[in-house]
């Protein structure tokens, strides 16, 4: 019995202390707004969000402008917890006969009102105090003090998101971890299938290059075998890409784009042989890099497969007031003017095409446009011989 209680002590402690974490580790953006709207439903601009640990030996004071803490204003929230109240009201320091003690604080940090609401957690836990203070004696109204229990909520409100934002991400991060590991193990399973072919075709070879001959049915027979086991190793690639990209948690940042567009290119085409033309792309964007740099690959994928002929591609940029476009131009002879919408389906392939990885990719792109709460389309050719996809995101 004294184990159990002693496990769900610590995992009181543990789910407190990360919560004290979340509190302390908010944004000076958020803490300003949270000073405003104080500021605002009571009339007074002296603010203050206090934290405290459970035994009181560490606190931190948040201020506007990083305004030096009052010493007062701490000590009466002090009181405020230990004595488990949700609010204090001191009218008038001075003249109030339960802070007897505090009353030196009325020269020393010029405080005669006080008015504090505690932060106190769904399941119990007393952590700090967001609180006003004036050198004036004052009063609250009950609308006024109603408004601050709903900013205390509203800061709840915002932590549970957070921590459910970390439980996603560790759950994200496992999968992706396991997936990795998977993918690591079916990558070996194909080589390994793959491996007592390879033998056997160079085995082969040397054969018929040192006989001179080689019965055509065999050597059709191991080619065969050799293009099956590649389209296996393609196809469970594609397949674990597929579920990696549409499981890693979406995570936004400032990047330049077009040096996400050079990195990819250079990483996917090597020898630089196929052609870019990039227009309006050196933008700043809030956007999902590691999304983007998927989508770019795959593209860039397809595109260097055939660069004979004067085959190049064109990506532009456009930003509305709502959404990030971009467009993706491949260009060439060898492209063909109408192509089906099922190509952004799960093992689609055209006519005379083989499954590979390639029938992954684009069902890959549009799942992971529409994760970003975007799309990715196939629009009217720009020119003779184009395939044109629209890349549509949101302005976040």
């Amino acid at each position: 019995m004294k184990q159990q209680t002693s496990i769900i002590f610590k995992a009181e402690q543990k789910e407190r202390l990360q919560e004290l974490f979340i509190l302390n580790s908010m944004k000076q953006d958020e803490l300003q707004r949270i000073y405003k709207l104080a500021s605002a439903i009571s009339g007074v601009d002296k603010v203050e969000f206090q934290l405290f640990d459970e035994e009181f030996d560490w606190y931190t004071a948040k201020t506007p402008y990083n305004q030096k803490a009052n010493h007062g204003a701490l000590s009466l929230s002090k009181h405020l917890l230990a004595k488990r109240k949700i609010q204090l009201e001191v009218e008038d320091l001075h003249t109030h006969p339960d802070f007897v003690f505090e009353k030196h604080f009325v020269a020393k940090d010029n405080l005669r009102y006080y008015f504090g609401t505690a932060l106190k957690s769904e399941v119990g836990h007393y952590l700090g105090v967001l609180c006003v203070y004036h050198d004036k004696p004052l009063t609250l109204t009950t609308n006024q003090k109603e408004g601050f229990e709903a900013l205390v909520d509203q800061i709840w409100q915002a932590v549970a998101l957070k921590k459910a934002k970390k439980s996603v991400i560790a759950i994200c991060e496992k999968k992706e971890a396991k997936l990795k590991g998977l993918h690591q193990e079916l990558h070996s399973f194909t080589q390994e299938l793959i491996a007592p072919t390879l033998r056997l075709k160079t085995a082969i070879d040397t054969f018929s290059k040192e006989n001179g001959h080689l019965d055509p049915y065999l050597d059709t027979w191991v080619r065969d075998i050799t293009k099956n086991a590649n389209t296996l190793n393609h196809t469970l690639g594609g397949m674990l890409d597929h579920i990696l990209y549409n499981t890693t948690p979406i995570d936004y940042r400032n990047f330049n784009l077009k040096d996400l567009i050079a990195k990819t290119k250079s990483k996917v085409d090597p020898n630089n042989n196929l052609t870019l033309v990039s227009e309006e792309t050196e933008e700043e964007v809030y956007l999902f890099e590691k999304g983007l740099e998927f989508l770019f690959t795959n593209l860039f994928s397809n595109s260097v497969l055939d660069t004979r002929n004067g085959r190049y591609c064109k990506i532009s940029y456009q930003k509305t007031e709502t959404h990030h476009q971009i467009f993706y131009s491949d260009c060439g002879p060898n492209i063909k003017e109408h192509y089906p919408d099922q190509i952004f389906q799960m093992f689609y392939t055209r006519k005379n095409e083989t499954c590979n990885q390639r029938a992954f990719g684009l069902a890959t792109a549009k799942c992971l446009a529409e994760r970003m709460n975007g799309s990715i389309s196939i629009i009217e050719p720009v020119a003779k011989n184009s395939l044109t996809f629209k890349l549509q995101l949101p302005v976040i």
